[in-house]
């Protein structure tokens, strides 16, 4: 019972960040139905090599971003379950054995960074010359935890440009042997090609010590600045409709610890921010306004 409670809390807070990320995500421009088929001819033809797990096919999940399995294949092989399966209990087998769910905590940090990654920088490029790539131990059937390899590849999108699905492969690469725990660190590609860049922004999304979430008073200001290059305080007094000692307060409180700069600085705390212009392009970068 405590496993499963543990389990629901941390797919409570993955889905009210999914429900808030898709809220104005439309139809598919093309169902991946076909897509799904394609792929069920190519499984076909993969040539099968015995019980030996290390040689093995690979296992496949087609998972919508607003939490449906559409499709999955071998994992009966691998994890042992037959039929359909539900996000949660698929999830459940990212493990080192101790069960006290680290690993998965780690993997959907960088699942959610993935997602805004994909809502800010993805739609602007051909977003199906897109891999994300992570290394995560998974325990199978056979009681052992092995290195797992999953790549992931936008599937369906709308006419936005937004990733409703995608495909995610996972290879086995060989047993877990660690002796304690590693960070995962997710990569993404583009036409098969590392990018610097973007690795850079994905991991300073993934590595936000806590929710950068402020007031709505904050977000207006920040919105100001965002749009308004050469914004100051007292642009912002004016247009804002608010006294300019409270437009600077809400900026920077130091003595309560409650303005932009004093959250930016606790949730990002590896990232150097001076002034509000700081926070606002580091805020773009990561894709924090699509949310808003």
């Amino acid at each position: 019972m405590k496993r499963s409670s543990e389990l629901e809390f941390i797919f409570d807070d993955l889905f009210a960040f999914i429900k808030m990320l898709i809220q104005n995500y439309g139809e598919p421009v093309r169902s991946c139905e076909e897509t799904i088929e394609e792929l069920k001819t190519k499984i076909a033809k993969q040539p099968t090599n015995g019980s030996d797990v290390h040689l093995s096919q690979p296992f496949f999940l087609v998972e919508r971003v607003a939490g449906d399995i559409l499709f999955s294949h071998n994992l009966n092989r691998y994890i042992g379950i037959n039929g359909d399966v539900d996000l949660m209990t698929f999830h459940s087998f990212i493990d080192d054995g101790s069960q006290d769910w680290s690993y998965l905590k780690d993997y959907l940090s960088w699942g959610k960074a993935a997602y805004l990654f994909f809502a800010n920088v993805g739609k602007k490029h051909d977003m199906h010359k897109f891999a994300m790539k992570v290394a995560l131990p998974m325990r199978f059937k056979d009681g052992r935890i092995y290195w797992v390899a999953q790549e992931t590849r936008p599937l369906e999108i709308d006419s936005d440009k937004n990733m409703l699905s995608h495909l995610n492969t996972y290879t086995v690469i060989g047993l877990y042997k660690e002796k304690k725990p590693v960070d995962l660190v997710a990569e993404v590609y583009y036409d098969n090609s590392y990018h610097d860049d973007w690795n850079l922004m994905l991991s300073e999304s993934r590595y936000a010590i806590k929710p950068f979430n402020v007031s709505s008073v904050q977000q207006e200001i920040l919105q100001h600045y965002r749009k308004n290059k050469d914004a100051t305080t007292i642009s912002c007094a004016n247009t804002l409709k608010y006294p300019r000692n409270t437009i600077k307060k809400y900026i920077s409180d130091c003595k309560n610890e409650n303005g932009i700069l004093n959250i930016a600085r606790a949730s990002f705390p590896h990232i150097t921010f001076k002034s509000i212009t700081d926070v606002v392009t580091f805020l773009d970068k990561i894709g924090w306004f699509k949310r808003l």
